[in-house]
């Protein structure tokens, strides 16, 4: 009966180290399932982020997509514009063209009229001076107004051809060669001072003695034909 209770005392006593083991196995069961709570709860916060980044992502590509679409349109228009310009350019070197055209010949116009009127002004000077209505001392005495002609004379003239004027101007009187000699500088003063009177003024004294010097010769002539 002793060796009974003393099996028994033992069976007990493994029971209770049974039960305390137990107790352990599920102490460590319920901070096992703590732990795999709290990962749950932890994936599906993460869950939630990567919604909320696949939803973002989602609408950054929807942004961008209409980003492009918008640019694409803007590019079409940029194109329409270019092609605009590139057009009023064409248009406008047209229009270029024909006004540089049309001023070209009334450039060409205006320089025969002048041409011709300074023909005319020559010509009606050698006939004054060639029929004696411009006499040598009228001519001479109007020598004066052209001292102004110097103050011009530094272009185009050459430094020689300004020497020479004055030394032109100074004489009373000329004969044909040097009319002919001052006429060629005055036609030079013209062409580079055709809006100054003094240029003109010069060009009509030098014509003056070239009419003045064919009078002489055909007296001359008439002289010695007698």
């Amino acid at each position: 009966m002793a060796a009974v209770e003393g099996r028994l005392t033992r069976l007990e006593g493994a029971m209770a180290a049974v039960e305390g083991r137990l107790a352990r196995l599920e102490d460590a069961l319920t901070a096992v399932e703590g732990r795999l709570t709290r990962l749950e709860g932890a994936m599906a916060a993460v869950e939630g982020r990567l919604t909320r980044l696949e939803e973002g992502l989602a609408s950054v590509r929807t942004t961008l997509a209409s980003t492009e679409e918008g640019l694409e349109h803007v590019k079409g228009r940029v194109g329409r514009v270019e092609e605009g310009l590139s057009s009023l350019k064409g248009e406008l070197a047209e229009l270029k063209a024909g006004v540089t055209a049309r001023f070209d010949k009334l450039e060409e116009r205006v320089e025969r009229v002048g041409r011709v009127v300074r023909s005319a002004n020559e010509l009606f000077v050698d006939l004054l001076g060639y029929e004696g209505i411009l006499r040598a001392e009228a001519v001479t005495f109007a020598k004066s107004e052209l001292a102004r002609i110097l103050e011009l004379a530094e272009n185009p003239l050459t430094k020689e051809e300004k020497e020479r004027l004055k030394q032109l101007l100074e004489k009373d009187d000329l004969t044909l060669e040097e009319a002919q000699e001052l006429y060629r500088i005055a036609d030079k003063l013209v062409e580079e001072h055709g809006d100054k009177i003094e240029a003109w003024k010069l060009l009509w004294y030098s014509r003056a003695w070239i009419g003045i010097n064919w009078r002489r010769m055909a007296e001359q002539r008439k002289t010695q034909a007698r």
